[in-house]
């Protein structure tokens, strides 16, 4: 096999993140199998208070093209422009390439980039689209517009145009299905997000201890501090509970001026925010954690979403706290992952952390390994699970 494939992305490594670890594994898994890979991205603008060095070292099958952008910043506005400039410098460069190439792949979002593939489609090679959310309806959730602005408008005819467009989608959660089946008839395979193998193996042997009656619970949230994850719920609990334990906040977001704010103004001391860290810093928080925390807004869009970083909470086999609905829940049940508590309420986030209290102090906790999540959401299966679904629907296309 020596078929040239496009990949389209904003964010590759060394930025952090899920679209990151996602095309990283698909890049390694199609350069093993002799593919030629060319991957259009952006230099690392996701965190500004994050320093990282890039070495773009994948092997001779692999070439990293870069563009220098905008950071993608946490104001909203500032980060479109960010999008904008990506597709705009993108697109003119993404023109000339694609004359050799036999396969286009696409992740969104953000949107623009999926956008950019369905553009650069051409009858006879293969348009695959990588969808990890539903833009823009996510953005009515969140409040962030209404269906009657403009913006919603250009954006939704831009979102029918790249399923119109599209030979395949490959979808992130199973119950984005029904919602892309309104606007298109393509085939729709489900490849989930997962855990790298090498976290896997970092805690496989990894002993949790039991917390010492007395001593504050730490506990850790990683990821973005977006208003949908609305994290700021934390700082909500009351003293007498919340005295008993230590958060550790990492990473940026829209609403981390927010925890910041309230921090500050009630006087919480045992909340403290980092900036983001590299994984392998970030694994040795995790080593130190007692529990975890994650958490999405009680809205109807993230009933279909599948956070992240839970992979990673639950390799840890340490108890996770859960405001989750929706497919997330199912999933965090099924990996027997911890406490969940009713998204949005803080009292329900509050017996749920008095109940993780007594149970880690009397050793009640243990995390039961059903085999699931080695079977199901490691990286490499899903990486190789993505690549046959290429090779399968670059067959159907050139037959």
């Amino acid at each position: 096999m020596n078929h040239k494939i496009l990949l389209l992305t904003q964010n590759f490594p060394p930025d952090i993140g899920a679209a990151s670890f996602r095309m990283e594994s698909l890049v390694k898994e199609l350069a093993s199998r002799n593919y030629d890979v060319e991957v259009l991205t952006a230099y690392p603008n996701r965190y500004n208070d994050l320093r990282i060095s890039i070495n773009d070292t994948f092997g001779p099958k692999v070439k990293i093209t870069r563009i220098k952008n905008l950071k993608q910043s946490n104001r909203f506005i500032q980060r479109s422009f960010s999008y904008l400039e990506y597709f705009l410098k993108s697109y003119f460069l993404a023109k000339k390439k694609v004359k050799d190439v036999e396969i286009i792949i696409a992740t969104s979002p953000q949107i623009l980039t999926g956008f950019l593939g369905a553009l650069l489609k051409k009858r006879n090679i293969p348009f695959i689209l990588d969808i990890r959310d539903l833009w823009p309806d996510v953005m009515l959730d969140l409040g962030i517009t209404t269906r009657k602005s403009l913006l919603y408008k250009f954006l939704k005819h831009i979102e029918q145009y790249m399923y119109k467009k599209a030979t395949s989608i490959i979808v992130n959660s199973p119950a984005f299905i029904e919602h892309i089946q309104k606007y298109s008839n393509k085939r729709i395979d489900v490849i989930t997000n997962g855990l790298d193998d090498f976290i896997y193996q970092y805690f496989l042997e990894e002993k949790p201890k039991n917390t010492q009656k007395g001593r504050k619970i730490r506990i850790v949230y990683a990821g973005n501090l977006g208003i949908g994850q609305d994290v700021k719920i934390l700082t909500e609990i009351k003293e007498d509970i919340s005295k008993n334990f230590e958060f550790f906040l990492i990473g940026n977001g829209s609403q981390k001026g927010e925890i910041e704010k309230a921090i500050k103004v009630k006087k919480i001391q045992n909340i403290l925010v980092y900036s983001s860290r590299e994984r392998k810093e970030l694994l040795e928080f995790y080593r130190q954690a007692d529990a975890f925390f994650v958490h999405l807004r009680d809205i109807p869009m993230f009933k279909k979403t599948i956070p992240s970083k839970v992979f990673e909470y639950v390799a840890t086999k340490k108890p996770v706290i859960y405001g989750l609905n929706g497919v997330a829940k199912e999933l965090m049940d099924e990996l027997n992952a911890g406490y969940p508590f009713e998204a949005g309420n803080v009292k329900s986030l509050e017996a749920t952390l008095i109940q993780l209290k007594k149970d880690l102090e009397e050793g009640k906790w243990e995390y039961k390994d059903n085999g699931i999540l080695k079977e199901k959401y490691l990286r490499s299966q899903l990486s190789k699970k993505f690549v046959d679904v290429i090779e399968e629907v670059f067959n159907e296309t050139t037959e």
